[in-house]
């Protein structure tokens, strides 16, 4: 995470120019931010292609007799033979289908835990609850975990059809991930909770946790 963009000159890149040959860079791009991704690419082509330009007018500049600087391309450009690390194919259903997977979790979960509270106090029945026996975190592990169980079958069919239908592979550890997994369904129960506490309707409460959480944390995700 210190650097987002690596240019790697090869050893003797020098010697290889000097030579006649073609030298050879490495550009290492971060893809996790795909827009300073881009524009770091933009600006170091931009600037291997200049340079590029420079070595072909010196060559055309050399006289007959001089060794000539070689310069890769048909026009002396630069030419880029990308490899793409994780997906080399650039399969769009192996970036997709894994988001997917955590967006249905954040659905589904957040959208039952938003409106499981406020159905009580929208039908009157919070008040009985309150006078109960019961305790606090009694009344919302009764309330938010049939919701995690079903955001645990969610996970498990979503991952099935990612990796025997759709054909993603999964390399890793699959505890690792039912793990964060979990994780992830906890917050997201734990938001929809703190929505159904703040509105009054079953309909504030769907509105509530899609405009003002689902939806910033999807565009911000990078999902889109």
């Amino acid at each position: 995470g210190q650097a987002q963009l690596a240019l790697v000159i090869a050893p003797g890149f020098g010697a290889a120019i000097q030579a006649g040959r073609t030298g050879q860079v490495q550009l290492l791009v971060d893809g996790a931010e795909s827009i300073a991704a881009t524009l770091g690419m933009g600006y170091a082509t931009q600037i291997l292609s200049t340079r590029s330009a420079e070595l072909a007018s010196q060559r055309q500049a050399l006289p007959s007799s001089a060794p000539a600087i070689a310069v890769r391309g048909p026009t002396g450009g630069v030419v880029p033979q990308p490899r793409i690390w994780y997906n080399p194919d650039l399969r769009s259903r192996w970036f997709y289908v894994p988001a997917v997977l955590a967006l249905v979790l954040m659905l589904v979960t957040m959208i039952l835990s938003s409106m499981g509270v406020v159905r009580e106090k929208e039908i009157g029945t919070m008040e009985q609850l309150m006078v109960t026996p019961l305790r606090g975190w009694q009344l919302i592990a009764g309330k938010l975990l049939p919701f995690a169980l079903v955001g645990l079958v969610d996970l498990l069919l979503v991952l099935g059809i990612a990796v025997f239908w759709f054909e993603v592979p999964l390399r890793g550890s699959v505890l690792l991930l039912v793990g964060l997994s979990l994780a992830l369904i906890l917050n997201t129960l734990a938001l929809g909770l703190l929505v159904s506490t703040v509105v009054r309707t079953q309909q504030q409460a769907m509105m509530a946790s899609a405009f003002l959480v689902m939806f910033p944390m999807i565009y911000l995700s990078g999902l889109l």
